[in-house]
């Protein structure tokens, strides 16, 4: 791994202390299934990113994995308890389109049903997609075929809009932004593969992006766009697994010493 040097020209790490501010020793991720590397092998960007600030302070950052949904009018509440509780210097914010741009029939349901006939589906959904999802071409297929037939059939909504999630982050920001001693990176990356497919869905998301990332610099938080790392928006090609949404561990790779560099250029200027 290559990690940046922020664009500045140091030798040694008094030189380094010198020239940069207080390093965090403690992030917070307010993560997701992308970055708790569960389906790279362990490799998230995140991780990446942190060894990268290791390196250049010369000593181990410690990271901490708090999932977060950006979702309700108690998420940001949720978000800032766990800021409180961990107590970190650098939280990281992964701004996902997911939430908004995924259809689940478990959701469908919900609306239609009620609460409890929603978790009863979703149940058994989650229990068919442990036994199917990825255990073989047969099972594989089943999986999608019968997906589909599900959304034929009963239908399927995402858990949010793109203007209450973007709502929800400038939310959150607000609350972060309160913390003391805490610095906050907001990052963004590419979407699902279907959102390329769709021109509705894709100008929907640039719109989302461009919300988040002006909420976050009103508060004066640093935002990073990782959707082109590799020259090309991640979800329109390479660099996405077979789900169409989780990025490889290559891509992963890139997305950590993209941010770091960021970060890097951010603390040093």
């Amino acid at each position: 791994m290559r990690c940046p040097s922020g664009g500045h020209h140091v030798e040694g790490r008094e030189a380094a202390e010198a020239v940069l501010p207080p390093w965090p020793v403690k992030i917070l991720v307010l993560g997701n299934s992308g970055t708790s590397g569960q389906l790279t092998g362990g490799t998230s960007w995140t991780r990446v990113f942190g060894d990268c600030i290791s390196e250049q302070r010369g000593t181990p950052v410690h990271e901490e994995q708090s999932a977060f949904v950006p979702t309700g009018s108690r998420a940001p509440e949720i978000a800032a308890k766990s800021v409180a509780d961990s107590e970190p210097d650098l939280v990281i914010v992964p701004v996902s389109n997911y939430v908004f741009s995924a259809k689940f029939v478990w959701v469908r349901i919900q609306r239609l049903l009620g609460r409890r006939a929603g978790r009863w589906f979703r149940g058994i959904e989650q229990s068919f997609n442990d036994q199917t999802y990825d255990k073989g071409r047969l099972r594989h297929r089943l999986n999608m075929t019968l997906r589909k037939v599900a959304h034929r059939l009963v239908g399927a909504e995402a858990l949010t809009t793109s203007k209450e999630c973007a709502k929800t982050y400038a939310d959150t920001f607000q609350r972060l932004a309160q913390a003391e001693d805490v610095e906050v990176v907001v990052v963004s990356h590419g979407g699902r593969r279907s959102v390329y497919r769709d021109p509705e869905l894709l100008r929907e998301r640039t719109l989302h992006l461009e919300e988040v990332r002006a909420s976050a610099e009103a508060h004066h938080l640093l935002f990073v766009n990782t959707s082109s790392v590799s020259g090309q928006p991640v979800g329109s090609g390479d660099g996405v697994q077979a789900d169409g949404l989780h990025v490889t561990a290559e891509y992963q790779r890139a997305m950590g010493e993209f941010v770091a560099e960021a970060y890097l250029k951010h603390v040093t200027e």
